[in-house]
């Protein structure tokens, strides 16, 4: 199993999308946030993605030179167009402008239409937090026959995306950070699953006829993803997208429905933030010391991706030899290297 470090993990990145035509500074933004995703245990999220990437630059569903643009903006609202440029480009762009605005009020939402993928939506909350905000995102479609991939409950058919949303709260050390799918799992889990030949676990897919399966292939067969928690994440996933739908993609009988919606809220303006920073602490340190069961310990959203980031900084990435490998053919298939023994060569 190939061993990176995020530098090097990101120049592979790099490479690939500038040979998908992406410029520089859209390659840098997206290898940044894939990379980060690895480096913070989500490898679903990370480089895993880049091969669909390239396969959605070639089919037309990304734009990889697309430039986002504010399309409506007031008080306390941003609306962006996003022109099918890459999702995490298109948020990292839209971020410092959601900052801006809050420099005339407390409370911004800002929300952006027609990009891809966004990933790990934990990676742009956490900016925001580092920025002195209480944030929140989701990331919601529906009717979407390429997003919609997960049943309502009480159907077998597919009508809803996998719908992720999350939330950041600064502190005086590490960040609050929820991010979960509204999903029971990530359609690149499933494809990983299928890659390794390996079952789902029980409750996460059903097949073309609704019944639970765990053999991933059913998914790709005409089965669904279910909802995490049965009504209760089919209920969250709604409210991804009717809150996403104010990015406009809303039309009667449209065939997509949702959009990706970021809500800064700037603790300044209700109370000292050094003052929040350190309640959050208190309360925070309360609860890690909470009496636990089985010598398990009480983990806070967050913690378990700083401290991966910071081994992975420290060890390398370890990147699955199946993700490699579909690395390394993109790269020979955009002709950016001779071979892949050259390629790995370039960055062990």
């Amino acid at each position: 199993m190939p061993k990176l470090s995020a530098g090097n993990l990101r120049a592979v990145v790099v490479r690939i999308l500038r040979a998908a035509r992406a410029p520089e500074h859209v390659a840098t933004v997206v290898a940044r946030y894939v990379v980060d995703a690895d480096l913070c245990g989500y490898p679903s999220h990370g480089v895993n993605t880049i091969p669909t990437y390239v396969e959605e630059v070639s089919n037309g569903r990304i734009v990889p030179d697309a430039e986002p643009e504010i399309s409506q903006t007031g008080a306390g609202f941003l609306k962006a167009e996003g022109r099918k440029a890459f999702g995490h480009y298109a948020i990292d762009w839209l971020i410092p402008k959601l900052v801006a605005q809050l420099d005339a009020q407390a409370v911004c939402l800002a929300t952006v239409r027609n990009i891809g993928h966004v990933g790990r939506l934990g990676g742009y909350v956490e900016t925001l937090s580092e920025q002195g905000c209480v944030a929140l995102m989701t990331a919601g479609y529906a009717l979407d026959p390429y997003e919609s991939v997960v049943a309502p409950v009480g159907t077998a058919v597919r009508r809803l995306g996998t719908n992720p949303m999350a939330v950041a709260v600064p502190t005086t050390r590490v960040p609050v950070v929820f991010d979960t799918s509204t999903a029971a799992a990530t359609v690149f889990g499933v494809i990983k699953a299928a890659r390794d030949q390996r079952t789902m676990p029980a409750g996460v897919l059903i097949d073309a006829q609704g019944s639970v399966t765990d053999n991933p292939e059913d998914f790709f067969a005409g089965g669904s993803i279910l909802p995490f928690g049965g009504h209760k994440g089919f209920g969250l996933s709604l409210a991804t997208c009717l809150l996403g739908a104010l990015s406009g993609d809303c039309a009667p009988q449209a065939d997509k429905f949702g959009g990706v919606a970021l809500l800064a809220i700037k603790i300044d303006a209700f109370m000292p933030e050094a003052d929040y920073r350190r309640g959050a602490d208190d309360f925070l340190s309360n609860l890690r010391s909470t009496p636990s069961l089985r010598n398990s310990t009480v983990r806070i959203p967050g913690d378990r991706a700083h401290a991966e980031r910071e081994r992975h900084y420290s060890e390398g990435v370890d990147v699955s030899e199946e993700t490699w490998s579909l690395l390394m053919k993109c790269m020979n298939d955009l002709g950016v290297s001779a071979g892949t023994s050259e390629a790995v060569e370039d960055f062990m």
